[in-house]
C-alpha cells in the first residue's frame, strides 16, 4: 500500500498575538529556534515509510499565499500543524487554506495549546483531530487509522470529532525511554534560518538531552516527570548534526538539564572523547550545579549557562516556589564565572505579592549580580498555570480570561497582570525599562562586553541585540 503524504507546519508568528509577551515585534526576529517536538514527530513517520513535507513558516518568514502556492504544487494527504496559545489563530488561518485546497484533508493539531484547552481549540472548524501530549507515536498510530477508514476511539492521547460530538480518548503513557525515538529530522528544516542574538557563530540549533522537569514554580506549565536520554545518544547526535550539517553552535533548551548532574558529566566526557570541537550552552537552576559540575562543562565546550533567578527577593522566591535562596543565586553565578562561562539571568516583575520596593530590590539585585546577559519580563499568569489559578483566585483576572480567546469569542489576546494599588501595567513597563536600562546602560558593562567579543560574528549578533533591546525598551513610547 502506498504511503500517504504528509505535511507538518509551523505557523507563522503574527505580532498582534505576542503583545502579552513584548511590547515589540522582537519575536519576528530573534530567538527562531526549530520546532524541535515536530521534528521529532518528522523522524518517527519518516522512518516508517511517510513521505514527509516539512514547512516553518516562521522560521522561513512565510506568508499564507506563499504557503497557498506550496500547497497547489503537492497537496498533501493529511496535515499536522503545532501551536500554542500565539499561534492558535494564525494556525487556524493555514488550516482553512488547506481546507480550502482539498476539503477531504485531515488537519491534525498539536503542541502545548491542544495540551492546555483540547476541546475548546478542537471545537473549530478548521481542525479535525488533536494530539494531546508526546505525539511520535500517537501520530503514527493515528494516520495508519485514518489511512485505513478505521474507528479513532482506540488511539491513546487524541481529541476528535464524531457524530457532531468530541470524543477525548484515555491518555497515551509517557516516553520513558527516550533513547528509541530517532533523532529530529533537521535535514526537512530551514537550519540557515534559526537564530538567537547570542550566536556566536553563523550556524545554531537547539538540541534537548531530556524531557519533563521535577520542580513545581509557580509560573511554569505543568510537566511530565523528568526523562533523561542517555550521555552516548545525545553524542552521537550533536556529532551528527555537525558532521552532516555544518553546525557547530547548540542550545541545551532542557527545562533543567542538570537534574543529574552525573549524567551532564558523562556528556560532557563523551564530547570530549570524540573531541568534538563544539561550543554549546544549556539553561538550568541554582540550586542543581556544583564547582565539578562547572568544571567539566568548560572543558566540554560549554560556553554559557541560563539561570532563572526570577527576584531578588526572598518572599517573592517563596511565593514562586523557587525553593533556593539569594545566597544560592549568588554563590551558583560567582561559581560559574570563575570557571570561565557566561551567565545569562532572567529577573520577572509584578509578580504575585510584588510591591515598588521588591521590584527595585530585584533590579539592584540583577546588578549586583552582574551577569553577562540580564533578561527582565513582566509576571504573566499563562494558561496551564498554577499562577493563572492563583490570580482567578484573588480576582485578579476572571475565569473565562484565555478560554474567550482560544473558543475564538474574541481575537483580542489578553494581557493580564498582577496590578496592585502601587502599579498597574503602564507602570510597571516604566519598572521594566528601568530595569533593562540601568543594567545595560553602564559603561563598565560596555567596556566588559566589547572586551569579550571574538569574532566577526559575534560583533554582529551583539549588534543586532543591541538593537532589539532599544525596541523593545522603548516600543512602548509609540505603541
Amino acid at each position: 500500500m502506498k504511503k500517504s503524504k504528509i505535511t507538518l507546519i509551523v505557523p507563522p508568528v503574527e505580532v498582534q498575538y505576542t503583545k502579552f509577551l513584548t511590547k515589540s515585534n522582537l519575536l519576528l526576529h530573534v530567538k527562531k529556534y526549530p520546532a524541535l517536538g515536530l521534528g521529532y514527530i518528522a523522524a518517527v513517520l519518516e522512518k516508517n515509510g511517510y513521505p514527509i513535507q516539512y514547512i516553518d513558516m516562521y522560521g522561513e518568514e512565510m506568508n499564507y499565499k506563499t504557503l497557498q502556492a506550496e500547497m497547489k504544487k503537492a497537496p498533501p494527504d493529511f496535515v499536522g500543524i503545532t501551536c500554542d496559545i500565539t499561534t492558535l489563530i494564525p494556525a487556524r488561518k493555514v488550516a482553512r487554506i488547506i481546507h480550502k485546497l482539498n476539503p477531504k484533508c485531515k488537519i491534525i493539531v498539536g503542541g502545548a495549546q491542544i495540551n492546555i484547552y483540547p476541546y475548546e481549540t478542537v471545537q473549530h472548524k478548521e481542525f479535525d483531530v488533536g494530539v494531546i501530549g508526546e505525539g511520535e507515536y500517537t501520530m503514527l498510530e493515528l494516520i495508519s487509522k485514518l489511512e485505513k477508514n478505521e474507528e479513532l476511539d482506540n488511539v491513546k492521547g487524541i481529541i476528535f470529532k464524531k457524530d457532531n460530538k468530541l470524543i477525548k480518548t484515555s491518555p497515551r503513557p509517557i516516553i520513558e525511554n527516550l533513547d528509541k525515538l530517532p533523532f529530529p529530522a533537521r535535514h526537512l528544516m530551514p537550519i540557515t534560518q534559526y537564530c538567537s542574538d547570542l550566536n556566536k557563530t553563523r550556524l545554531f540549533t537547539t538540541i534537548l538531552s531530556s524531557r519533563g522537569c521535577p520542580f513545581n514554580c509557580l509560573f511554569c506549565l505543568k510537566n511530565d516527570p523528568w526523562r533523561g536520554r542517555s550521555p552516548k545518544k545525545v553524542v552521537d547526535e550533536l556529532e551528527l548534526i555537525k558532521n552532516d550539517l555544518g553546525i557547530q553552535e547548540f542550545y541545551f533548551i532542557d527545562l533543567t538539564m542538570t537534574v543529574k548532574k552525573d549524567r551532564v558529566i558523562e556528556i560532557c566526557k563523551e564530547i570530549i572523547r570524540r573531541k568534538l570541537e563544539i561550543i554549546w550552552e544549556i539553561q538550568t537552576r541554582v540550586d542543581c550545579i556544583d564547582k565539578r559540575l562547572l568544571n567539566w562543562l568548560k572543558r566540554a565546550g560549554c560556553t554559557r549557562i541560563r539561570f532563572g533567578v526570577e527576584s531578588g527577593d526572598p518572599r517573592i522566591l517563596k511565593i514562586l516556589r523557587k525553593k533556593f535562596s539569594t545566597h544560592q543565586i549568588e554563590q551558583a553565578i560567582s561559581w560559574t564565572k570563575k570557571a570561565g562561562l557566561e551567565v545569562i539571568a532572567f529577573f520577572i516583575i509584578g509578580c504575585p505579592g510584588d510591591t515598588l520596593q521588591s521590584i527595585n530590590r530585584t533590579i539592584d539585585f540583577a546588578k549586583k549580580l552582574n551577569p553577562d546577559f540580564a533578561f527582565f519580563g513582566i509576571a504573566i499568569p499563562t494558561p496551564g498555570t498554577d499562577m493563572l489559578n492563583l490570580a482567578i483566585e484573588q480576582g485578579i483576572v476572571p475565569r473565562e480570561i484565555w478560554t474567550k480567546f482560544v473558543k475564538g469569542k474574541t481575537t483580542e489576546i489578553p494581557i493580564p497582570r498582577f496590578e496592585t494599588k502601587e502599579f498597574d501595567s503602564e507602570k510597571l513597563y516604566k519598572l521594566l525599562r528601568k530595569a533593562y536600562l540601568s543594567f545595560y546602560f553602564r559603561p563598565k558593562y560596555f567596556l566588559k562586553r566589547l572586551r569579550k567579543i571574538k569574532s566577526f560574528s559575534e560583533l554582529r549578533n551583539h549588534m543586532k541585540g543591541f538593537r532589539n533591546l532599544l525596541l523593545e525598551v522603548f516600543s512602548s513610547y509609540f505603541m
